[in-house]
C-alpha cells in the first residue's frame, strides 16, 4: 500500500506547457474511451498529452491519428510525468472505477496542477470541485468535455485551483505533515489510555 503522502516535494510548476495531460495505465477502467470521445467533442486547439502503456494502447494511437491534438508519449519514467504535470494547463482523471488513493492527483497538487476528475470514489474527495479542480459525471463524455472548456474558458479561476491545489498538497499531503497527524493520533491514544487507566486506580 502506497502512503498517503509524497516523500519528497517535487517542487510547484508553471503550468505554460499549453496542454492536458493524462498519464496512467491504458486500459477501460481509467476511462480512456470517455476521455477520448470528449476530446472528440471539444471545440478547442488545446492538445491532449497521454502517457502509459497498456491494452488500450493501439486505440490510442489510431485516435491521435485521427486528432492531431492528441499527442501519445507512451510509457514514461516517473521523473519524465512529473515534469509533465509541472507544464500541464491541468491534469485529467477519468477513471470509471473505485480508485484508492491516486497518487497522480497528489503529485499534480504538489506542483500546483488542477485536476479534471471522475465525481467517484476517491476522486471526488481529494479533488475539490471549484477549488482544487472540477467534478465530471464518470463515464459521461459531453460533461467532461464540458468541464475543460469552461476551465479554458475561465483562466482567472484556473490560476486560482492552482494556489489551491499546492495549497491542498502542503497542508495534508507532505511527509512532515503526516508525520504531525500520526504523532496526534498516537498522543490521543495513549491520553485515552491514561484515562481508562486513571478510572480504573479510582474504582479500585
Amino acid at each position: 500500500m502506497k502512503p498517503n503522502f509524497l516523500p519528497n516535494d517535487p517542487g510547484i510548476g508553471c503550468g505554460t506547457g499549453g496542454y492536458a495531460l493524462f498519464a496512467g495505465r491504458l486500459s477501460p477502467e481509467k476511462g480512456l474511451h470517455t476521455l477520448l470521445d470528449a476530446w472528440a467533442k471539444l471545440r478547442s486547439p488545446l492538445t491532449l498529452k497521454i502517457a502509459g502503456g497498456g491494452p488500450l494502447a493501439d486505440e490510442v494511437r489510431h485516435a491521435a491519428d485521427r486528432d492531431r491534438r492528441i499527442e501519445v508519449l507512451g510509457r514514461c519514467d516517473h521523473d519524465e510525468v512529473l515534469s509533465l504535470l509541472k507544464e500541464a494547463a491541468f491534469f485529467v482523471f477519468p477513471s470509471v472505477w473505485y480508485e484508492g488513493l491516486p497518487h497522480t492527483i497528489i503529485e499534480s497538487f504538489a506542483v500546483g496542477t488542477p485536476v479534471v476528475a471522475s465525481h467517484l470514489g476517491a476522486m471526488c474527495e481529494l479533488v475539490r470541485d471549484g477549488e482544487t479542480g472540477l467534478h465530471f459525471a464518470p463515464g459521461d463524455s459531453a460533461d467532461l468535455a464540458g468541464r475543460v472548456g469552461w476551465l479554458l474558458d475561465h483562466p482567472v479561476e484556473r490560476s486560482s485551483m492552482r494556489t489551491n491545489a499546492r495549497r491542498e498538497y502542503e497542508e495534508r499531503y507532505t511527509a512532515e505533515r503526516n508525520y504531525d497527524l500520526l504523532m496526534n493520533i498516537y498522543r490521543s491514544i495513549l491520553d485515552q489510555r491514561s484515562a481508562i487507566m486513571a478510572g480504573r486506580s479510582r474504582r479500585v
